[in-house]
């Protein structure tokens, strides 16, 4: 779907300032996009993680000109090795991810410009660099999006568990996983050997490993809100049931209300797919937009009913 700059966005866009931030790996590149002077200020700096800070489809500029339009100063960063930021770059993942990026981003605009409170919003591996900030800066940070995030840093035998499983399940994926015996049949068989193993030693829910940068524990002591979006089908959907069944499942009521998931039909997580993405951000944009006190009076250029978001459910009351 074309997604189209309004007035208001293209003003943003034309008031739009480039900024320089000490990072710990060099210099890092951000475009600031201020709130407009005619809208009541939220108060509140959205700060989005990227590896380019432009993505496919160009969904970080618009979100960011978008909200922008209705009280929030945007900042996107190009996070080290990436863009126009200084460093080496590394491929993000599990392993590798940017936290200490988003915390000198965070210390710079709250040195240089005043800003005191943050939203971090980020697709993928750049949700696990907002996650990361959370320990040593979660009182600073209002909420976070995080769009089809990873959770697990070895995935591969829990998966592989998942594979043989849905197989033995359902006949017809059998059929179809042993017609590629180059690939599938081999999975299946590393896979009934990681069953079998797990099957040898007794359940504890706390051996799992967690990605670099999933600091839950640490945004849960900070207060924040925080939403999670999964597609129903996405293996990272799976791996987040662990944490809804062992983290999020023991807390207090009162936690466990400033942490929403949404699970959509299908995949959200699905490299190339542009519609998809734009979807994802554009939920991700009118989320943020109602932290604003004001509420709905800020979307004067939005009309929220005609958002494409498929039909969604909460896994969490």
């Amino acid at each position: 779907m074309e997604w189209r700059e309004t007035a208001a966005e293209l003003e943003r866009a034309r008031s739009e300032q480039a900024l320089w931030i000490s990072g710990p790996h060099g210099a890092l590149f951000a475009i600031l996009t201020p709130a407009a002077p005619h809208v009541v200020p939220a108060d509140l700096c959205v700060l989005m993680p990227t590896r380019t800070r432009w993505r496919p489809g160009r969904m970080p500029v618009k979100v960011a000109r978008s909200l922008a339009a209705r009280g929030f100063t945007t900042v996107r960063l190009d996070c080290h090795g990436h863009g126009q930021s200084e460093g080496e770059a590394v491929i993000s993942g599990r392993d590798f991810v940017s936290g200490e990026d988003v915390v000198a981003a965070i210390r710079h605009l709250r040195k240089r410009l005043g800003f005191q409170r943050f939203v971090i919003a980020g697709y993928c591996s750049d949700a696990l660099s907002g996650l990361a900030a959370f320990p040593t800066e979660g009182n600073a940070i209002a909420a976070i999006v995080a769009l089809a995030v990873p959770v697990l840093r070895n995935p591969e035998n829990e998966w592989d568990r998942k594979y043989v499983l849905d197989a033995m399940l359902d006949g017809r994926k059998l059929r179809r996983y042993l017609k590629f015996p180059r690939g599938w049949t081999r999975k299946l068989a590393s896979a009934g050997r990681a069953l079998a193993r797990s099957a040898l030693r007794p359940t504890d829910c706390n051996r799992f490993r967690f990605a670099a940068g999933f600091e839950f524990e640490a945004l849960v002591r900070s207060g924040a809100r925080a939403l999670f979006i999964f597609g129903r089908e996405d293996l990272y959907y799976w791996e987040f049931q662990k944490v809804e069944r062992e983290l999020i499942a023991p807390l207090s009521p009162r936690s466990r209300r400033l942490i929403e998931v949404e699970v959509w039909p299908g995949r959200a997580h699905v490299a190339g797919d542009v519609q998809l993405e734009q979807a994802l951000y554009l939920r991700a944009a009118d989320w943020i937009a109602a932290l604003h006190p004001a509420g709905e009076a800020q979307l004067p250029d939005a009309d929220v009913s005609k958002r494409p978001w498929p039909n969604v459910c909460s896994e969490l009351p």
